[in-house]
């Protein structure tokens, strides 16, 4: 089959690679849409000759796992891996995979997985936001997409940071309350959460006050290490609640 492969020298190229034998709880998928991620392009930069990326794929399953369980033979399926997702076929395993609604296109739903999780730890992170009022840094992004759909839909008043009025309003159709421009005063949010370098995290807060915008929690979709050196830069957002 054919499948995108590392060249060696950050750059990717079409090639016929050998199908992998999946395990008794692993699916063959038939990749339909795949979706690249910000840190998939840093991995790549670095990446040894012949190394397979992809970790966000939607399709449809052409052979079902051997135990049994999991989706059957046809079922669209989106599915989150570690990498060898860009390929015509690709196995995974029953657990990292979900069937996808017919009202969603295989487009829709390879754009979802790791984005959708990483909104959904945010989420969790922040602890509970119902009734909450939230300032949102990084908003126009995938993961602010979806934090914001997950948000409101609990009830928080999310004001958002958009640089342009294009993006401000698609935030504001998704649920968000209102919108702000980067440097607008706002030093009545104190943050809860944020999972940005401890180098970027002050010009993403804008000009909150800098004792309020100390991170009290990260996690990160995927972290870049510049060469010569063993800082972690890893991008992210700042959630804050207004006191």
């Amino acid at each position: 089959m054919q499948a995108w492969t590392a060249t060696g020298h950050g750059s990717l190229r079409l090639a016929e690679v050998d199908e992998a034998e999946p395990r008794q709880d692993e699916a063959v998928v038939a990749v339909q849409a795949f979706s690249p991620n910000r840190g998939e392009s840093f991995v790549l930069e670095r990446a040894e000759r012949g190394f397979r990326p992809g970790k966000d794929i939607a399709g449809v399953i052409v052979k079902p796992a051997r135990s049994g369980h999991g989706p059957g033979v046809g079922d669209r399926v989106v599915a989150h891996l570690d990498h060898s997702g860009w390929a015509e076929r690709a196995v995974v395993p029953i657990d990292r995979l979900a069937v996808v609604p017919e009202a969603i296109s295989s487009e829709e739903a390879a754009a979802l997985p790791l984005a959708g999780v990483t909104a959904l730890r945010l989420t969790r992170a922040t602890g509970p936001v119902a009734s909450r009022r939230l300032l949102l840094t990084g908003a126009s992004g995938g993961v602010g997409h979806y934090f914001v759909e997950l948000a409101a839909s609990q009830g928080t008043q999310i004001t958002v940071v958009a640089a342009t009025d294009q993006r401000a309003r698609r935030l504001l159709e998704l649920g968000a309350s209102e919108r702000i421009k980067r440097n607008d005063p706002q030093s009545s949010f104190t943050p809860t959460m944020t999972r940005q370098s401890r180098t970027t995290w002050p010009r993403s807060c804008g000009s909150l006050p800098p004792d309020a915008c100390t991170p009290r929690s990260a996690w990160s979709q995927a972290g870049r290490t510049r060469r010569g050196s063993s800082k972690r830069w890893s991008p992210g957002r700042c959630a804050a609640t207004r006191s």
